[in-house]
């Protein structure tokens, strides 16, 4: 039987009602949650999580509650991915770099529908650029040519050069450029590459097909 609560009640009962399932998820029971014991909504939700990512529409949350339930060691992964999913691009500041790098990090080790505006974010705010050069290797094959010629060009120089055909241009050897180029290559965005002392030399398309038709 679905329960609901008066905003009278004490909060450790209302608490007590959330870890023994009494309050089951409703928006009648989340509005009153937040007006009268907004710390609990935290809990609320992670006792309800997987009815709360099925319904999340109904549930609007301000981006402060969002990053809490990512932090929350109690959420799985597999609901992490969804709030992740459901995130409002729009709300998320480009100077949140903790957020956005803990965000990366579960990217990456884990699979997560991503959006472009998403993508965009992530590639705008201020965390490393290895971190950034990581998300698109790992992801590029969700991107198409337009997209990753966005982003190389946000990311500056010498990415930027990548983006411009009859270019080649040098970055630096290490693993991630070499993990990095390699997802170009194998993407067709760009046509070969080489290392050239501790640098890698990349040709984009159109010098090669150049190279290729003086021959």
């Amino acid at each position: 039987m679905d329960y609901s609560f008066k905003d009278s009640l004490p909060k450790e009962r209302v608490e007590t009602m959330i870890v023994q399932g009494v309050l089951t998820l409703s928006t009648e029971n989340f509005e009153s949650l937040k007006a009268s014991n907004n710390d609990l909504v935290r809990l609320y939700l992670e006792e309800n999580i997987q009815q709360f990512t099925e319904n999340m529409d109904n549930y609007p949350l301000e981006h402060e509650s969002v990053v809490q339930l990512f932090h929350s060691e109690r959420i799985p992964k597999n609901y992490k991915g969804l709030l992740i999913e459901a995130l409002d691009v729009a709300s998320l500041s480009k100077e949140d770099t903790a957020f956005a790098e803990e965000l990366a990090g579960f990217i990456l080790e884990n699979r997560v529908k991503l959006s472009r505006d998403l993508v965009n974010w992530l590639i705008a705010v201020d965390m490393r650029v290895d971190e950034k050069l990581m998300l698109i290797s790992k992801r590029i094959d969700e991107l198409d040519f337009d997209t990753i010629t966005e982003l190389l060009t946000k990311l500056g120089d010498p990415y930027a050069e990548i983006a411009e055909n009859g270019k080649r241009p040098q970055i630096r050897y290490n693993e991630v450029h070499r993990d990095f180029v390699q997802a170009l290559k194998e993407k067709h965005y760009i046509s070969s590459s080489r290392v050239n002392g501790r640098n890698i030399r990349i040709h984009t398309r159109l010098k090669m097909e150049e190279a290729m038709q003086n021959q």
